[in-house]
């Protein structure tokens, strides 16, 4: 497995499953935030027709998902954007009140950088809604990876007696992954397609987080109290790794819905970001 950071090289892998868009919270509410993830840039290298008389569509270039990149599985790397999201460091005001950045609720794209590293950047979408970030620096010869949906759920603050088992979690995930509607589903860069993203969907993949000192994701999401080590935890994305771009401006667009989620949810984002 590569080593990110810290927060990634302590991830544990099991894999299993599928599972769906959402993420799993505290004191048994359903894990599912839905994680519509912005369509990552890449380099404009792009798959065009075979010829020049060819009547196929031309679409963006995207990284096989059945194959490792970058040391670790679509798989892996779908439950490493999770323990990104939970691991972050969060601050106080002097006030006392939390200073909060969650990557999937910032409506700029300002700090889209927070927290990164390595030879992968993360991109997020919204919990639901429409929005547009235009405030995204990506450093130059990174690899782009963004959930389109994903799901997460595991038992952080929640009773004992109330605890799921390893499989009623998997089965959760799993259910709100097969949920999905794919036909939904829609990803654009610099004006061209990634075409069938049904073959992005990872199977439901095992991991642990620590959360760190509050505050934390969870005090900044109105449940204080938790912190440390999470495990297990499950996840599962329909995601896509893109190739680094090429530096200077882009525009990507991504968008899909969750049906069968509670409540049902639909998201739409775009990311006009300039790497450098």
């Amino acid at each position: 497995m590569i080593a990110i950071d810290e927060a990634r090289s302590a991830l544990t892998f099991s894999e299993s499953g599928c599972i769906g868009a959402q993420r799993c919270t505290r004191m048994r509410r359903s894990a599912f935030l839905l994680s519509f993830l912005g369509f990552s840039m890449f380099a404009a290298s792009f798959a065009q027709g075979c010829s020049s008389g060819s009547t196929e569509t031309a679409s963006a270039q995207v990284l096989d998902p059945t194959q490792p990149h970058y040391g670790n599985s679509d798989d892996e790397w779908c439950a490493l954007w999770w323990q990104w999201i939970y691991q972050l460091p969060q601050t106080e005001n002097d006030a006392g009140m939390p200073n909060c950045i969650i990557p999937f609720q910032d409506p700029t794209g300002a700090n889209c950088g927070y927290g990164q590293s390595g030879d992968v950047f993360f991109f997020t979408g919204t919990s639901g809604g429409t929005v547009v970030r235009d405030q995204c620096f990506v450093p130059a010869g990174k690899a782009i990876f963004f959930p389109i949906l994903t799901a997460t759920a595991d038992n952080a603050g929640t009773p004992v007696a109330m605890q799921l088992s390893d499989t009623d979690l998997m089965a959760q995930v799993q259910a709100q992954i097969d949920g999905v509607s794919v036909a939904s589903l829609s990803a654009e860069f610099d004006g061209l397609p990634i075409p069938n993203l049904a073959r992005f969907k990872t199977q439901t993949t095992k991991y642990s987080y620590t959360l760190p000192p509050e505050p934390n994701d969870y005090t900044c999401e109105g449940a204080p109290g938790i912190t440390g080590l999470v495990d297990p935890s499950y996840a599962a994305c329909y995601a896509v790794m893109l190739p680094p771009p090429t530096t200077g401006a882009h525009v990507l667009h991504f968008a899909g819905s969750s049906p069968k989620s509670n409540p049902p949810l639909t998201v739409d984002v775009t990311y006009h970001f300039t790497v450098q």
